[in-house]
């Protein structure tokens, strides 16, 4: 399932920061028609990928379906990534480039995530049964616990679920400590990032309430106060 929102850079920054359910986010930079693969590069070759990519790499990920006259995904990332290689030098990198094409409408989009969102970056390990953090925050926000009362998993494994109620108790943004693809981005360079990251900052609280968690593995247990 998806959202579709119009956002000024900073909110798309927002987003990523503060975001405890999205897997990542994608803008779209051009929509047109192809019924071939001749039309599929004359649309390519109308966008500014200089104005929207940073020097670079990037990797093509492309799906289309059955109704379409494009319907071989594989042969259309091989179509892009040659043209991205010939036509402005673009090799195989970090930056993500992704292809629809759905009855013959085509949409390009950038992966202005990177890694994942729920790749927090506090969890170094991982207990034998791992739930990402997004669902485990989709959890608790389910579960219609306040922030306040007391909050108990009996089977916390690695802490997941726990750290993400005490991160969503406190307001603590979970991107704060990650960067995101869509930095890199020639549009984006005017943002400044500090200055929000030091409103998610400023927006924490102390914590009001008890989270506690207990497993019957004492290795899941040291994994869970590391984490």
């Amino acid at each position: 399932g998806g959202v579709h929102c119009g956002l000024t850079w900073p909110q798309l920054w927002g987003v990523h920061l503060r975001s405890r359910v999205a897997t990542r986010v994608l803008v779209r930079i051009a929509r047109f028609k192809a019924d071939g693969f001749d039309s599929l590069l004359a649309g390519l070759a109308r966008i500014d990928w200089a104005a929207v990519l940073p020097p670079g790499g990037v990797q093509v990920t492309a799906s289309a379906d059955s109704k379409s006259a494009l319907y071989h995904s594989g042969a259309i990332e091989e179509r892009v990534t040659d043209h991205l290689r010939t036509a402005v030098g673009r090799d195989a990198g970090e930056q993500s480039v992704l292809v629809r094409v759905q009855r013959d409408d085509v949409t390009i989009s950038l992966d202005a995530t990177g890694r994942a969102l729920h790749q927090r970056g506090y969890r170094g390990e991982a207990g034998k049964a791992p739930i990402r953090e997004t669902l485990a925050a989709a959890l608790v926000l389910w579960s219609g616990w306040d922030g306040k009362a007391p909050l108990v998993d009996p089977c916390c494994g690695s802490g997941t679920i726990a750290i993400e109620a005490a991160m969503w108790a406190r307001r603590i943004a979970p991107g704060r400590n990650r960067g995101f693809a869509l930095q890199e981005w020639p549009a984006a360079k005017s943002v400044e990032w500090e200055k929000l990251l030091d409103a998610a900052e400023a927006d924490e609280r102390p914590a009001s309430g008890l989270v506690s968690g207990s497993d019957i593995d004492t290795e899941a247990i040291d994994v869970a106060r590391r984490n």
